[in-house]
């Protein structure tokens, strides 16, 4: 079996070091950008999207309330309404683990536990709300590294150098010209 995280590859007499390795690195993952616009026509994330992800949101959200996405806020505040952190959370979510699919529309995402599934007229959607032409975004393992999903609208472009995937996984590179 492959050892694929910190905990695995750690002995105890190094686990003090690592906890607080493991913290920071928490940490400095917690102060990067969600999202970011190429030449304000490029949207570049992770996962994916929702039909509600605002990017203005996304840019405001409270990242350091959010250490773990595994940890849901609560859902409802003291008046029943939803809160706002667990909105936030859920674009959180959004972004990180949701995926593409062929079917309109979207769907709670199953095989990851969070995010949705999102269908191409979500993206165009999300493009057109936004005034942007393009989504690119590198959340898993594609053949030859690159694919395009959504029409010429959703690339995914797989550029991760570690993960572990079942096949010799080719790389790429965007090269975006404007």
């Amino acid at each position: 079996m492959p050892v694929t995280g910190l905990r695995e590859r750690s002995s105890p007499s190094t686990r003090m070091l690592e906890s607080h390795v493991a913290y920071a690195a928490t940490r400095l993952f917690a102060s990067l950008p969600l999202a970011t616009v190429v030449n304000r026509r490029v949207l570049v994330l992770h996962g994916g999207l929702s039909s509600n992800i605002r990017l203005r949101a996304l840019h405001s959200l409270p990242r350091h309330q959010f250490l773990s996405v595994l940890r849901p806020p609560v859902q409802m505040d003291e008046k029943g309404q939803v809160s706002p952190k667990f909105r936030d959370w859920k674009q959180l979510m959004a972004v990180l683990w949701s995926d593409p699919t062929p079917k309109a529309g979207e769907s709670d995402n199953l095989a990851r536990g969070g995010g949705c599934c999102f269908g191409p007229d979500v993206t165009l959607s999300v493009l057109r709300h936004h005034n942007l032409s393009l989504l690119i975004r590198s959340h898993e393992c594609v053949p030859r590294g690159f694919v395009y999903q959504h029409g010429n609208h959703g690339p995914h472009c797989f550029f991760c150098l570690k993960l572990l995937c079942s096949w010799e996984q080719p790389r790429c590179v965007c090269a975006l010209g404007f």
